[in-house]
């Protein structure tokens, strides 16, 4: 298969080393020689496109399909606890002897996702006009068709939509495309923030315009190599998205193999609504969405402080912690995905370096069952206990800077943290366990530890509940003894 149109400028992206290369020649023979070059990736990109386009837009000619759109599925098939139930002390799994823990030591240099040197984006020229962009703290300018703001869907129909993309096609996109790749690539990272920003500068083009948005969107998402669909009812249209991750709640339709999902809160395709849509996915667009986040943006936000407390063994510890205030606005509408993307999200740099040193001096000496159950007092008794629908109204998980962002959290908020906290700082591999209406943990301790435990992949793995309050390792709430388990590992 041949590389989607937009990776054709990438050498573009790689200017130190170009500047290595003309180290030699004056400024007006080195600025000759980078549009010369440019220019010859403009061309090379525009001659793909258009190829590309009129192929797709043959595709939208043709008649469009009726699809059936499904609701999405439900988290948990029982509510979650009103209340956490507590252990008694009595039951707690006798300590085994189990080696001591071998301690990371978490250095920022080392262990922390490194972020890159924000860039300049690339500057504008002509047929194009410069549309600024504010993205919580950064502004971005971004380059775009010159016309693309006189451009209007005359009526909903399968007809006029490939009209559109006909004319919006025919514009210069070749700077639009390296600007966004590299914002991308180098200053939000990941391709929920990359939704967002398209689509605040969709809503900054078009304001009042909720068609025309949508539109700007699937082209752009289109022409980045993202699986991405249009479909329209009577009177209204709508973008869907693949994604390599199961999504909730989240209406959708299957073409071929793949689930496109209704990720707009505010104009999401209803269920059971008669929708059409094309017959052919775009063209070399083969991209899933994917809502792991592998490290945060870098916003010029100061972190908050707080400070979270909790007793074990009679002994009262008090751990500082920084947070940063923007993460929830950024999660606030995040697609709620497979719990494993919630596990492995790291925190932010400054609330793992604080949070991390606090606890490790905690644990040091300690053997790998201490080092657990501190843990576990930790995410049990530091973090009073509301479940979702009281605190947000509706089922949300949290990533981990969230719950310690938010007053109240529930089980697989403490889970994800409590998971997080011991593959960082024990180095111990960790299992999420889903219950009907529960979520807890397993750890894979060096030995067997006793208790409640269960084989996963060659493994032995321990039941460890960062809900079940003064519940140790080993220990499971009485009621779940019988209940079926799905095991996920991240």
């Amino acid at each position: 298969m041949r590389s989607n149109p937009f990776s054709l400028y990438k050498p573009v992206l790689v200017f130190g080393s170009l500047v290595l290369l003309l180290a030699g020649d004056s400024f007006d023979e080195l600025d000759q020689r980078i549009t010369s070059s440019m220019n010859r990736l403009e061309k090379r990109y525009n001659r793909a496109a258009a190829r590309i386009d009129r192929r797709f837009a043959r595709i939208l000619d043709d008649e469009w399909e009726s699809v059936t759109v499904k609701k999405g599925a439900k988290k948990y098939k029982k509510p979650k606890l009103d209340k956490p139930p507590q252990a008694e002390p009595a039951k707690q799994t006798p300590n085994q002897a189990l080696p001591r823990a071998e301690i990371n030591s978490v250095k920022k240099t080392d262990s922390f996702y490194q972020h890159p040197r924000p860039r300049q984006e690339l500057t504008n020229i002509n047929k194009y006009k410069d549309v600024t962009v504010k993205f919580f703290s950064l502004e971005f300018t971004i380059p775009l068709p010159a016309a693309v703001t006189e451009l209007r869907l005359d009526k909903i129909s399968h007809s006029s939509i490939a009209a559109y993309y006909r004319r919006i096609a025919a514009m210069e996109w070749f700077y639009t495309a390296t600007n966004l790749d590299l914002i991308r690539s180098t200053r939000i990272t990941g391709d929920w923030s990359y939704m967002l920003l398209l689509d605040r500068l969709a809503a900054r083009l078009f304001p009042d315009d909720k068609t025309s948005q949508l539109l700007l969107q699937w082209v752009l998402f289109n022409k980045s190599g993202y699986k991405t669909r249009l479909a329209y009812s009577s009177d209204k249209v709508y973008l869907l998205f693949a994604s390599r991750n199961k999504i909730y709640g989240s209406s959708f339709f299957t073409f071929g193999k793949d689930k496109y999902y209704s990720l707009n809160k505010k104009g999401a395709v209803r269920v059971n609504q008669a929708c059409y849509t094309y017959p052919e996915d775009y063209p070399q667009a083969d991209q899933h969405l994917d809502f792991h986040i592998k490290r945060w943006p870098v916003f010029n936000y100061k972190s908050r402080q707080k400070t979270l407390q909790f007793k074990y063994k009679q002994q009262l510890y008090k751990i500082k912690v920084s947070y940063q205030p923007f993460i929830p606005f950024l999660l606030r509408n995040h697609p709620q995905s497979s719990i494993d993307i919630y596990a492995a999200a790291p925190l932010y740099n400054d609330t793992a370096a604080g949070l991390y040193s606090a606890l490790e001096k905690h644990l040091r000496g300690k053997t790998e069952g201490e080092a657990v159950n501190l843990l576990l007092a930790f995410c049990q008794k530091a973090f009073p206990y509301k479940t979702d629908a009281e605190q947000f109204g509706s089922e949300k998980w949290m990533f981990p800077e969230e719950v310690l962002h938010y007053r109240y959290s529930d089980c697989e908020d403490r889970s994800v943290l409590f998971a997080g906290l011991v593959k960082k700082l024990l180095d111990l591999d960790v299992v999420l366990l889903q219950y009907p209406g529960h979520m807890a943990t397993a750890v894979a301790f060096s030995r067997p530890a006793g208790g409640a435990a269960l084989a996963y992949k060659g493994k032995q793995y321990t039941v460890c509940d960062p809900t079940y309050i003064n519940a140790t390792y080993g220990m499971q709430m009485p009621f779940l003894e019988e209940s079926s388990i799905e095991v996920t590992g991240f």
